[in-house]
């Protein structure tokens, strides 16, 4: 976050094993303004951890500003998205929810 990206709308986060449509993902995000604080994706009914999400850029600028004292003070924490959604709920942001952003268990994936 050191660099400034004056053409930077979001930043999308994903686990290895989600697998999304860029298509799909820039059609949603444009319903947005990109330059308002926005945490979008929706909850996970299957997993704790491995969340589709994305934040606009001048929000990411605020987490990156108080993302090190997290890992001071929140070393229970695991992951990037738990570590993320901590400090935006210390901030007040709630998640904005995008019937879209939708994860599906790996298991089904492999199923005939």
């Amino acid at each position: 976050m050191a660099l400034n990206h004056f053409d930077m709308r979001w930043f999308v986060f994903r686990d290895k094993d989600t697998v999304f449509f860029p298509e799909n993902m820039v059609q949603t995000l444009s319903n947005y303004n990109h330059q308002l604080w926005y945490y979008i994706g929706t909850d996970s009914e299957i997993y704790k951890q491995n969340r589709l999400f994305a934040i606009s850029y001048p929000l990411s600028k605020v987490v990156a500003k108080v993302f090190d004292s997290c890992l001071e003070r929140c070393p229970h924490l695991y992951g990037s998205d738990d570590r993320i959604y901590a400090r935006l709920a210390e901030l007040g942001i709630g998640l904005t929810h995008a019937p879209s952003f939708h994860q599906v268990p790996t298991q089904s994936l492999l199923t005939f």
